[in-house]
Parts: structure tokens; C-alpha cells; sequence
């Protein structure tokens, strides 16, 4: 049995079901996400990066005729930290406030 990660990458047609489904479920959120927060790119992580390389085509796919006009359209990114993206990233901008509070200029 191939292992659910690189289900997807070795064309188990459950697998891709599965991420089909979820490039399907995920494309109207990430169409307007440029809209409302701006022109980054969109990276996926956390469980979406087992996938990721089948999912992000899948999403570009589903993308084009919803954002044809779209100066913004979304640009995808597939995150190299993997599954613990999130965690890591919130953890790094944690420090970097901290860093910066306890390096902020006090004096009056």
C-alpha cells in the first residue's frame, strides 16, 4: 500500500480523487483572496502540502476561468517547510515581535 502522502504523486486514482475534490473546494476561497488582502502569492501548508504538487496545478486549473479579468489573480506557492508550515511560521513571527519589542527604543 502506498503511504497517503505520495498517494497522489504515484497516480492512486483515490488519491487523486481526493485532491480533485479539494482543488474543487478550495478554488473559490483562493479566487478571492487577492481581492481582499492583496497580490501575495497564496502558499499552501499544513495538510494541503502532501499534495501540493498534484494540488497546485489542479487549483491554477480550476482558477483560470474564475479570475480571467482579475489584474490580481492569485499566484500559488507550495510551501518547502511542509506540513508543519503553519506552526513554523507562526512560531518565527512570534520571535520576530518579541525580538522587536525588546529591541524597541525606550528612551524618551
Amino acid at each position: 500500500m502506498t503511504a497517503p502522502t505520495h498517494a497522489a504523486d504515484a497516480a492512486d486514482p483515490d488519491a487523486l480523487t481526493v485532491v480533485t475534490a479539494c482543488a474543487d473546494r478550495l478554488a473559490p476561497g483562493v479566487a478571492a483572496r487577492p481581492l481582499a488582502v492583496g497580490p501575495e502569492p497564496t502558499v499552501l501548508t499544513g495538510g494541503a502540502a502532501p499534495a501540493g504538487r498534484r494540488l497546485v496545478p489542479l487549483l491554477e486549473e480550476r482558477l483560470r476561468p474564475v479570475t480571467p479579468h482579475v489584474p490580481n489573480a492569485p499566484r500559488l506557492a507550495l510551501s518547502r517547510l511542509g506540513g508543519r508550515g503553519v506552526a513554523r511560521g507562526t512560531v518565527r513571527k512570534a520571535f520576530d515581535q518579541v525580538e522587536e519589542e525588546l529591541l524597541a527604543d525606550t528612551a524618551p
